[in-house]
């Protein structure tokens, strides 16, 4: 017993076309969540930038002569 199924319920259906759809949605899901990892990985980046830098304008306002120690002039 064998089932017809008429041509137009499949007209040219070809089998790369859905491989290919899926293929590109699955690579633009794959690009934005590489975009946020990024995104979010150099936010925080400068927010620690940020802190730092500003636990060094506290340093250099605590230390005497407001130099790095580094930069002090020192006798040996």
């Amino acid at each position: 017993m064998a089932v017809y199924i008429p041509e137009p319920f499949f007209p040219q259906a070809s089998p790369w076309k859905p491989a290919f759809a899926v293929i590109l949605t699955m690579l633009g899901l794959l690009l934005l969540g590489a975009c946020y990892c990024v995104t979010k990985e150099h936010s925080r980046r400068m927010q620690m930038n940020s802190r730092k830098i500003s636990i060094r304008g506290k340093l250099l306002i605590c230390l005497p002569g407001g130099r790095p120690p580094c930069m002090q002039k020192t006798r040996c």
